[in-house]
C-alpha cells in the first residue's frame, strides 16, 4: 500500500510516497536507538539490512502470510528453513509453486540475523572496554542490554545467550514498522 500526498491544483507538483519514507525513517531511528547502528535508509536504501527489512516487507499480504502459516505447521519446517542447508537452497523455492517468497524470507532474515551478529559481537567487544563510565558507555538498548548480562553474577538468573540478544533486532525492526504504518494510515494521531 503506498499512500501518496501530492496537489493537483499546482503544476510540477510530485508525488511522495509516504508509507515508504515513514517506514525508512523508522527503520533509522529504531536502528540508532536500539543498536547504535547507522542506516540512513533514506539516503542508502541499499544498506543492507534496510534492503533485508524491506525485502520482508514486502512480502507483507494476506495471501504470503496464510502461505507461511501452512508451512510453519510442517513439523521441522521452520529449523528447516532456518538452517545453513536452508539458506543455502533459497534459491530452489522459487521454482516450486507457491513456495517462491519462501526464497525471499530466508535470504532476508539471514542478512539480518547476519548484520544482527556483527553488531552484538561489537557490543560484546565495547561493554569489555575497563573503565568506561556510564556516560562514556554506549546507551544504546543493545549495549544495555550487553552490560546487563555481562554485570550480572547471579547465576540463577535469566539471562539471554546471543540467538536471543539477535532476535531482539527483528522484534524491534517489527515493532517500528507497526509503529510507522499507524502514523502514515491514521490521520487522526496529530
Amino acid at each position: 500500500m503506498k499512500t501518496e500526498l501530492a496537489s493537483s491544483k499546482t503544476p510540477g507538483s510530485s508525488v511522495l510516497h509516504m508509507y515508504d519514507l515513514m517506514s525508512r525513517v523508522t527503520l533509522d531511528i529504531i536502528c540508532l536507538a536500539a543498536f547504535g547502528y547507522r542506516t540512513d535508509s533514506l539516503h542508502n536504501p541499499s544498506n543492507e539490512l534496510a534492503s533485508a527489512y524491506h525485502n520482508l516487507i514486502s512480502l507483507q499480504s494476506g495471501l504470503n502470510l496464510a502461505r507461511l502459516i501452512l508451512m510453519v505447521n510442517i513439523p521441522g519446517f521452520s529449523k528447516f528453513v532456518l538452517s545453513r542447508i536452508g539458506w543455502h537452497t533459497r534459491n530452489i523455492w522459487q521454482y516450486i509453486p507457491n513456495f517462491g517468497v519462501l526464497g525471499i524470507l530466508v535470504d532476508s532474515m539471514h542478512r539480518i540475523k547476519a548484520v544482527s551478529r556483527a553488531i552484538l559481537d561489537e557490543r560484546m567487544r565495547e561493554a569489555q572496554v575497563v573503565g568506561l563510565t556510564d556516560v562514556e558507555a554506549k546507551r544504546d538498548i543493545m549495549s544495555l542490554l550487553v552490560r546487563a548480562r555481562m554485570s550480572d553474577k547471579d547465576e540463577t538468573a535469566f539471562k539471554m545467550n546471543d540467538d536471543q540478544m539477535m532476535d531482539q533486532v527483528l522484534t524491534f525492526l517489527g515493532a517500528g514498522h507497526e509503529v510507522s504504518r499507524y502514523l502514515v494510515l491514521t490521520p487522526s494521531y496529530c
